[in-house]
């Protein structure tokens, strides 16, 4: 069954996700270190 539209916009859909997280974390990490140097 792989390749059916199902299980493909169910492995899109994850994908997105983890690099939604992903870019997410680095942003929020990056905003605490810039926020830790500038204090």
């Amino acid at each position: 069954m792989i390749g059916s539209p199902y299980e493909y916009s169910i492995i899109t859909m994850a994908a997105g996700i983890l690099v939604s997280a992903s870019i997410l974390s680095l942003y929020l990490v990056g905003g605490q270190y810039a926020w830790a140097n500038g204090q």
